[in-house]
């Protein structure tokens, strides 16, 4: 055949995608984290403690978990290109703004303001990756995002103590430095956004680097990915005011009045069990803001339709479906639980090593602040290598087992390793065997990482990113509800019960696998959402 005749090569712009969605992921666990290793110098310098701590965490998760719907359904309604740009910019403005803070109050507004924006990054990710990513390698792709959220983590945890003494040094401060470390964070996400609108677009065929064979290579393998488009100004304008409206719920939740010590007695006394009552206690504003939320929902679903009639259908949110949806269902707990199960590494491992082994640490390494943010981060390496594996396992077992068993097996595995390797912590002796054990939990949980986010787009169709922020949302209530109560716990030097909430946990996830089949979406192709 000749040089004439030979078909072209694909472009490779599928590529630049990922590692566009990848590098934000990198930035989006790199300031939501980079307190993690300040956490011991916040505290002294704020005159704070544990609990109020663990309260301006779980207010991230508060406002994270809640505005996942209506995040992915702006996506969903006006396309991923500015709408990420607005997430990324409005939260590395937050973690710029973080670092003004003066005590708890501005901790918390601050980090709800996070929450508020980076709610819509995974959901927005999804989307894209799946009009972008033919199905033989969603899973890797996926992984491959999720590893820079892992990446962004390891960073924080591995040079944000040591810049923080590096501009100590630099600037001769003896307290304060943390601020400047938050303000050079949020700048790069700035620098970010202005790189994506520049070289992303919302489908292949709008891309002018994208040729027509990258397009049918994309098309072919995906045959039931149709062309998206945006919704009419007045439809999105709809969703973004639910957007909006549900911020003001959010803020509302957030300050309802503390139950008062007297009335956890009672509930304690009714439950016989004080760590149930303080355990229901700290749900009462997830499951408020989540009932609220999904009522918000529903009324701009029927909004749509009143106002937009058929033009409006396409972008409805499939409230009827996924309500009906036994997988949705599935999901939901499954986030839930494997939340539960992994935020402890995210968020409060490096101060159990400092208050537990950090007279070890200090004698035998070194300066324990340093020491255990570093030790947590090569568990974060743990991590990032089990989701990498997990997505590269996902994809085979899809070819050889098809999809249901293909998304289920990694899952499976995942729950019920994990549970018995919590299961196991509290038997044991040293620094090193815990650090071990802590390295495993991290691989094995991230195992499962690429094919959760592989079946909501299996189940979500052109939903996906309000189908994944429904999970996701679930999963993030989760993690605000343990957040907290394991400041509570640490507070009261009970460790070992995080480890076995965190090993049932895991043990429900590995059920849920169990029971879900990701060949079964939500919403069939060519039948409008009710």
């Amino acid at each position: 055949m000749s040089a004439s005749t030979t078909a072209p090569a694909p472009t490779n712009v599928r590529y630049v995608v990922v590692g566009l969605c990848a590098a934000m992921s990198v930035l989006l666990y790199l300031d939501r984290f980079a307190i993690s290793p300040a956490t011991e110098t916040m505290l002294r310098e704020l005159s704070l403690t544990k609990e109020q701590f663990g309260q301006a965490i779980g207010a991230f998760f508060l406002a994270y978990a809640l505005m996942q719907i209506p995040s992915g359904w702006l996506t969903d309604t006006l396309g991923g290109r500015w709408t990420l740009a607005a997430y990324v910019v409005a939260w590395s403005l937050a973690t710029i703004g973080l670092g003004f803070a003066k005590g708890l109050a501005g901790i918390w507004v601050l980090r709800l303001i996070l929450g508020i924006a980076q709610a819509g990054a995974y959901p927005a990710a999804a989307a894209l990756l799946k009009r972008w990513i033919p199905l033989s390698g969603r899973g890797l792709a996926n992984s491959s995002v999720a590893m820079g959220g892992r990446c962004g983590l390891l960073v924080a945890l591995m040079i944000t103590e040591p810049l923080m003494l590096l501009v100590g040094r630099l600037l001769n401060w003896d307290a304060g430095t943390w601020r400047v470390v938050l303000g050079m964070y949020g700048v790069l996400g700035l620098l970010w956004a202005a790189a994506f609108v520049r070289l992303f677009r919302n489908s292949p065929s709008e891309h002018p680097w994208c040729n027509a064979a990258e397009v049918k290579l994309i098309a072919d393998d995906a045959p039931q990915q149709g062309q998206e488009t945006a919704a009419a100004s007045g439809i999105g304008a709809v969703c973004g005011l639910l957007f909006a409206v549900n911020i003001g719920w959010i803020v509302v939740i957030g300050n309802l009045p503390a139950v008062s010590a007297e009335r956890v007695k009672v509930l304690a006394g009714l439950l016989h069990n004080e760590l149930a009552a303080s355990l229901v206690v700290r749900a009462v504003p997830e499951f408020l803001g989540l009932i609220g939320t999904l009522a918000l929902c529903v009324l701009t679903t029927w909004l749509l339709t009143a106002w937009f009639g058929q033009a409006g259908e396409r972008f409805r949110l499939p409230v009827g479906e996924m309500l009906a949806s036994k997988e949705v269902w599935i999901m939901c707990v499954n986030q839930f639980c494997v939340n539960i199960g992994w935020v402890f590494l995210a968020t409060w491992l490096p101060q159990y090593l400092i208050e537990n082994h950090g007279a070890y640490l200090k004698a035998q390494i070194g300066d324990e602040k340093i020491v255990a943010p570093l030790i947590t981060a090569v568990v974060q390496l743990a991590a990032i290598a089990g989701g990498m594996s997990g997505g590269k396992a996902t994809d085979v077992f899809v070819r050889r087992f098809g999809r249901a068993w293909g998304r289920r097996l990694p899952g499976m595995i995942s729950g019920v390793a994990v549970c018995g390797l919590y299961l196991l912590v509290p038997r044991l002796a040293g620094l090193w065997w815990f650090v071990g054990v802590m390295i495993l939990v991290a691989f094995t949980i991230d195992f499962g990482l690429g094919a959760s986010w592989a079946s909501y787009q299996d189940i979500g169709g052109r939903h996906v990113a309000s189908v994944l922020g429904v999970g996701n949302m679930c999963g993030n209530l989760g993690a605000a509800i343990f957040a907290r109560l394991i400041g509570y716990l640490a507070d009261r030097d009970q460790w070992q019960v995080v480890f076995f909430i965190s090993a049932g946990a895991m043990a429900m996830v590995s059920l849920c696998w169990l029971l879900f089949d990701a060949s079964r979406p939500v919403v069939r192709e060519g039948k409008p959402a009710l």
